[in-house]
């Protein structure tokens, strides 16, 4: 008997259970781009494995259609409570299956009138035109009389076009090293 009861708990021991956490998130309209908790995981209907319980945050991003952000809760089960978690982890002879659906619906986006959107244009370009202009700060170092390059070299970011910057004046050293412009 004793013999027997071994083997039983060596049996449970070699095949460990273990849990399968698994979430669905479907949207209407489906065909939304899903991140969970900042990371993308695919467009709707998605599924994806998770590991801990606890309150996600769920985004939907679809053109057309307002962002739709969620805090969801994924509360904890009774079989996943301590210290029957040890046994549902690591003992059970088989796997619990732990599913989750989250179902969203999401807003058609409102259209803007073109006349609002003019206004807001122009309120933003009167406003713009009212700070002050950018400030550019460099060091030059002085140059030879003979050098006839540009004194810097500018990248615009948004399409990596660039402009050699010269001088309008010219510039004469004196040997005592003071300038004349």
């Amino acid at each position: 008997m004793r013999r027997a009861t071994v083997l039983a708990l060596l049996a449970c021991l070699a095949a460990p259970g273990c849990v399968q956490r698994r979430m669905t998130i479907r949207s209407n309209p489906p065909g939304a781009l899903v991140y969970v908790d900042d990371y993308q995981i695919g467009t709707t209907p998605v599924s994806t494995d998770f590991v801990y319980y606890g309150t996600r945050k769920i985004r939907l991003v679809k053109d057309g259609f307002e962002t739709l952000t969620v805090r969801q809760p994924f509360p904890l089960p009774w079989y996943q409570v301590f210290p029957l978690d040890f046994v549902t982890e690591n003992v059970w002879p088989g796997e619990i299956r732990d599913e989750r659906v989250v179902d969203l619906a999401m807003t058609p986006m409102a259209a803007t009138p073109p006349e609002e959107v003019v206004a807001r244009a122009e309120q933003a370009r009167a406003s713009a035109g009212s700070l002050p202009a950018p400030a550019l700060a460099l060091s030059v170092r002085r140059l030879r009389s003979a050098y006839l390059g540009p004194l810097m070299r500018v990248r615009r970011s948004s399409d990596n076009a660039t402009q050699d910057i010269g001088a309008t004046f010219a510039v004469i050293c004196r040997p005592s090293g003071s300038m004349l412009a």
